[in-house]
């Protein structure tokens, strides 16, 4: 009985490992140009050439660079 237990735990903890370091997002925090600003929204491009949609921005003009955190 107390193999069994301990085998079972040994899953268990395996489990728990690869859920919370393989699956978890991955966030960054990249610098971003704002390439469009719409009434309620801005559209920005990562360095990478990724357009992103972030919300409410507080860039005033196209072409600004903002420091956000990226969900990938």
């Amino acid at each position: 009985m107390l193999i069994v237990s301990g085998i079972l735990a040994a899953i268990g903890l395996s489990l728990v490992t690869y859920l919370m370091f393989y699956t978890a997002a991955e966030e960054t925090t990249e610098w971003v140009k704002v390439i469009a600003i719409t009434e309620s929204e801005c559209i920005a491009e990562t360095l990478d050439g990724y357009a992103v949609n972030i919300g409410e921005c507080q860039a005033q003009e196209a072409n600004s660079y903002l420091l956000l955190l990226i969900r990938k």
